[in-house]
């Protein structure tokens, strides 16, 4: 596991200069089963806690308070990260999408659909 987290630092350092006005934590729910499936590649922990958590929440502070959650997916999906992680946890990824931007934005999801269909697994 040293490994892994000295991986994932050193992917997110670079992001060191995009710091947000306010600190804030991240946590992971170790109890939740999809965790140990999530976490099994670096580029599935750079995706879920660099990205969605780190940019999307942390820096940008997309959230479910101002109705921008849907924002941080976008960004996992973008990021090259994305490319490399397993079709199981994409599927995962835009179940929960769907039913972030649905409640959030629908007419945006419409829109994009077509982006992020060939992500879904079955």
């Amino acid at each position: 596991m040293l490994n892994l987290q000295a991986a994932v630092s050193e992917r997110i350092l670079f992001n060191k200069n995009l710091k947000g006005p306010d600190s804030f934590r991240i946590s992971v729910n170790q109890g939740n089963s999809g965790v140990q499936r999530d976490f099994t590649l670096v580029e599935q922990v750079e995706n879920i806690l660099g990205v969605h958590e780190y940019t999307g929440h942390g820096v940008r502070k997309y959230g479910d308070h101002n109705k921008t959650h849907y924002m941080a997916y976008d960004l996992q999906v973008d990021h090259p990260s994305w490319q490399k992680c397993t079709p199981v946890f994409r599927g995962d990824i835009m179940r929960r999408y769907r039913h972030t931007v649905t409640e959030e934005n629908p007419d945006y999801y419409y829109k994009v659909y077509d982006k992020f269909l060939k992500y879904w697994y079955k």
